[in-house]
């Protein structure tokens, strides 16, 4: 097991779901994530074959290629995934044209890491994505429950920016 100089061994908890078109580096991939405690949840070559395994295992964090085989590339694969299931995608990709990339913003993923990248980066890349990811869910509650509270209560909300000194 790799040892961790910053904290927890958060990849301990992890189950990853690898998603790559290329048989060889997937495994190569599989086994750096396993050497580094990582849980493999699953993989898949094709995006139809990665919406099907990703809703099925339904893994911590999804690492997914851009360019995959069939029908569906890593963008689009990611917005059906999103589409029910709210789970961290990093994006991989060797692909460095900034459209592509654009896009890839579009489905808010939680990280991109570019191949070749070594096995600290990818560790790393995969515990903040899921670290950011549990973040965002406990903040999304938070403002869920104090919604409630404000909608429950009855009274009258204003905001005042101090900045502006402008009342809303």
């Amino acid at each position: 097991m790799v040892a961790d100089r910053f904290g927890p061994k958060l990849s301990d908890k992890l189950r990853v779901f690898v998603v790559e078109d290329e048989m060889i580096l997937a495994l190569d991939i599989q086994t750096m994530l396993t050497a580094m405690g990582f849980s493999i949840a699953g993989h898949a070559r094709s995006g139809e074959e990665a919406v099907r395994g990703i809703l099925a295992s339904n893994p911590d964090v999804v690492l997914m290629d851009i360019r995959l085989a069939g029908n569906l590339d890593g963008i689009e694969t990611a917005e059906a995934v999103l589409a029910s299931r709210d789970i961290p995608i990093v994006f991989q990709t060797a692909s460095t044209d900034e459209p592509t990339l654009d896009r890839a913003q579009l489905v808010n993923p939680y990280g991109f890491i570019m191949k070749p990248f070594d096995a600290f980066e990818l560790r790393k890349t995969l515990q903040l994505a899921h670290l950011a990811h549990q973040k965002d869910k406990e903040l999304r509650a938070s403002e869920e429950r104090w919604k409630f509270a404000l909608e429950g209560s009855g009274d009258g909300i204003w905001d005042y920016d101090l900045a502006t000194k402008h009342v809303e």
